[in-house]
């Protein structure tokens, strides 16, 4: 998948009537048989393009796809989402979203794609992106605030997600898993992962990418037993542009909420209330640096604190050990 493929996507969505070939060659500035090679490759990714010998090619019905006008459509927001960069295929949505900010992309501009080939998660590991059934989206923010303090937007990007689904699927309960993971029972439902630039003062940009289960049923072996989505858990599949929406009206909501406060305070009693590590024993890090004890709670400043031999500790970063989450 490349820009092309791209390009000629948007040019069917945007035309009210089925288009020649010969006319979808001379707007793209490509050969004529170049079409039918972009063709083939949207087809191949699950979009259906319908084609009449008389009159061309047009897109079939494939309404969950989440084209920037149909996001927009269900979007409540006043600056998250006024730019909605749609992809096909991308090898990473925070890639993607990482170098469109490095070139001035403004603050509350979002990059979702419909499959990604390299999707990453925290911590090294990858991110099963299959095309057609989950939202894969990073959004670009430009906190003015310290590097240290910024920190703490993974801990708001997972508010946000689990208030949007809870306004999405309300016959579910979500918990959160610190520090940026959200857990249907003992199965992973989504995933955050944060990375930013800083300066010598201050933060230039910050993308918050984040991904969530949608539709998705045939699940690869290695995450069969650990992870699962709202159609798994509800047997009915779900329209991914709401969803979407939804959660871009909540990061923006929590943006603004933590900004206005200055830190994490307003959010802590929503935190307690979900956190699945809460009261359970946890290991986090490894070798000498192991922190093992029982996980009391979230601190203002985004660490997980808990409770061992030497007292109460905080930790800023790491894994907590997923076997406690089985006890």
């Amino acid at each position: 998948m490349n820009d092309m493929t791209d390009r000629l996507l948007e040019l069917l969505r945007a035309s009210d009537a089925p288009l020649p070939p010969e006319e979808m060659a001379r707007r793209l500035g490509v050969a004529y048989d170049q079409v039918r090679v972009h063709i083939d490759a949207l087809r191949r990714g699950g979009i259906r393009i319908d084609f009449a010998p008389e009159e061309g090619f047009s897109l079939g019905r494939t309404p969950d796809l989440l084209f920037d006008k149909v996001v927009q459509k269900h979007l409540k927001t006043r600056i998250i989402g006024n730019r909605v960069i749609f992809r096909h295929e991308v090898n990473s949505t925070n890639s993607l979203a990482m170098a469109l900010a490095r070139n001035d992309e403004p603050h509350g501009t979002v990059v979702v794609a419909d499959r990604q080939t390299g999707g990453r998660g925290r911590m090294g590991r990858s991110w099963e992106s299959p095309a057609g059934v989950n939202i894969y989206m990073s959004v670009i923010l430009r906190p003015r605030v310290h590097p240290e303090i910024a920190t703490q937007i993974p801990i708001l990007s997972v508010i946000a997600v689990s208030r949007a689904l809870e306004r999405f699927e309300p016959t579910l309960k979500y918990g959160i898993k610190w520090p940026n993971d959200l857990y249907i029972e003992s199965k992973k439902l989504s995933g955050i992962l944060c990375e930013m630039r800083t300066g010598r003062v201050g933060v230039h940009y910050l993308v918050a990418g984040i991904g969530v289960n949608v539709n998705m049923t045939g699940m690869d072996d290695s995450i069969s037993e650990t992870a699962t989505s709202l159609c798994i858990e509800t047997g009915t599949t779900h329209y991914r542009p709401v969803l979407a929406a939804l959660m871009l009206e909540e990061i923006e909501f929590a943006y603004d909420e933590w900004i206005e406060a200055g830190g994490l305070l307003p959010f802590m009693d929503y935190w307690r209330e979900r956190s699945i590590l809460r009261g359970r024993t946890v290991s986090i890090g490894s070798g000498q640096d192991m922190v093992t004890g029982i996980a009391e709670g979230l601190a203002v400043t985004g660490a997980l604190q808990i409770r061992t031999g030497r007292g109460l500790e905080e930790v800023f970063a790491g894994d907590a050990n997923m076997s406690v989450l089985k006890e």
